[in-house]
């Protein structure tokens, strides 16, 4: 009777103890992509509407996670990413599905621009925002609408587009100062996500 009530309560623990590893485990956990509940998407005339903030943004001043290019892992902005997701992978000419940063944190029907997108929204009406002589944001308006985007510390800055340097493969196009350039694809830059209308 000894024996068997022992078994009992050992494959009790054994029967509770999977039981938890299952319900603690990765795929119980993982919340799909989806972006904070009070994000916005605003129409400014354009080919997309544009999110009224950056990825990791609590609202539209701030400025966000910044990322390696086709990374979805914050880092440090400006840093540099020696531990990179393509340094042993070729990396696409444009970014889609899991490489896309928008995509990956917020789910379908987001994404990261296109060159043109960015230069689209750069030839919009702009207003700076100054704060004690600085300038510490801009307004970018369209089709009386507006969206915001913050200045980093330096009094610039960078959103990374979806698309990899056409001659320089290790660099890619992002957006800064109302201009596009690129720069190498290990540096943290932010994301600001778009939708198709």
């Amino acid at each position: 009777m000894k024996k068997t009530l022992v078994f009992a309560l050992t494959t009790l623990l054994i029967a509770l103890s999977c039981g938890k590893a299952e319900k603690g485990s990765k795929s119980s956990e993982e919340k799909p992509a989806a972006p904070p509940a009070d994000v916005v998407t605003v129409d400014l005339g354009l080919s997309v509407l544009w999110a009224d903030r950056n990825i990791g943004a609590q609202n539209v001043e701030d400025f966000g996670d910044a990322f390696a290019w086709g990374e979805a892992v914050p880092r440090e902005a400006g840093s540099f990413a020696s531990n990179y997701v393509f340094n042993n992978t070729d990396a696409p000419e444009v970014l889609t599905g899991e490489y896309d940063t928008a995509t990956k944190l917020w789910g379908e029907g987001w994404r990261m621009p296109t060159k043109q997108e960015m230069r689209d929204l750069f030839k919009l009406e702009h207003e700076n925002v100054t704060e004690n002589g600085e300038v510490v944001g801009v307004w970018f308006k369209g089709k009386g609408n507006k969206v915001y985007v913050p200045y980093n510390p330096t009094g610039e800055f960078y959103i990374w587009t979806s698309e990899r340097a056409a001659t320089l493969v290790t660099f890619a196009y992002y957006g800064g100062n109302y201009s596009i350039a690129n720069g190498r694809r290990e540096y943290a830059h932010y994301v600001r996500p778009v939708k198709s209308k």
